[in-house]
């Protein structure tokens, strides 16, 4: 996901450093494809962090309390 690109479609764009990009050269870009901005059905993995609890526990809510 990127944060430049709007919506939910994937796009083939020309990047020049970001994540999977290891250029040692200056200038050299590759074309990647990525995703939008936007969260939808079609990703696979989302990385989060918890910065503040609410009124619920984190596993209160994913309902690991359950076996």
């Amino acid at each position: 996901m990127r944060r430049s690109i709007e919506g939910v479609e994937r796009h083939r764009i020309l990047l020049e450093d970001g994540a999977g990009i290891d250029e040692d050269e200056d200038g050299v870009r590759r074309r990647q494809s990525v995703r939008g901005n936007t969260v939808s059905g079609n990703i696979e993995q989302l990385n989060t962090t918890v910065v503040e609890e609410g009124s619920k526990s984190v596993e209160e809510l994913l309902g690991e309390d359950e076996e």
